[in-house]
């Protein structure tokens, strides 16, 4: 599958158009028609939104929902409150894993 075909079935996997994940993404619906029929390839900065707007859409379930919009629509401060809620989440965890091991460790001579 190339990289067009992934973009692709990645936006129907989500049910949204190419505006939609163009708004998504921040890049033009043009760009989008582009990767999807394989003209251009795809930036790595585009990829990495790619999966970000596919990681936020998969844990929220609002496909609908904005996540690079406008930031004094509701839908998408919740987006993006839940993405950082999800990282400090998985942050504190990491700490607390490593504050375990710290205290399971023998005194240093």
């Amino acid at each position: 599958m190339s990289s067009g075909e992934s973009v692709k079935e990645i936006r129907e996997r989500l049910g949204l158009t190419q505006s939609e994940l163009a708004n998504l993404t921040a890049y033009s619906p043009s760009a989008i028609a582009r990767y999807e029929a394989g003209s251009r390839q795809p930036s790595r900065r585009f990829l990495r939104r790619l999966a970000e707007v596919e990681r936020v859409v998969s844990q929220t379930g609002h496909p609908e929902a904005p996540f690079l919009g406008d930031w004094r629509d509701t839908r998408t401060v919740d987006l993006r409150l839940t993405a950082i809620e999800s990282r400090l989440g998985r942050l504190e965890s990491m700490v607390g894993q490593v504050l375990d091991l710290l205290s399971q460790r023998p005194p240093q001579p």
